[in-house]
């Protein structure tokens, strides 16, 4: 589970992101394959077969309640989203 301070920054960061990419990434975390976690910092195997057993997820913001992704790790998340097409 996020500390408050995480889950604080974690909602920050992720209102930042236009609505059509918060949207994006939802649907990513929820459906993804591992190949498609490749250009985003610090989520390789590992931290993606942590992140498969929390789907599905509501928000965004639910990545920061899973193992490994602390705030380096969904900081990073957030800003490969703001490069999705």
């Amino acid at each position: 589970m996020a500390s408050p301070e995480l889950k604080k920054k974690a909602a920050a960061w992720v209102k930042a992101l236009p609505a059509t990419k918060r949207t994006k990434l939802l649907s990513l975390m929820n459906k993804g394959k591992v190949e498609e976690f490749k250009d985003f910092p610090g989520v390789g195997p590992a931290k993606f077969a942590n992140l498969k057993k929390g789907r599905p997820f509501k928000s965004v913001e639910d990545l920061a309640n899973i193992k490994g992704f602390g705030e380096a790790t969904f900081k990073a998340v957030v800003d490969q989203a703001k490069k999705m097409k």
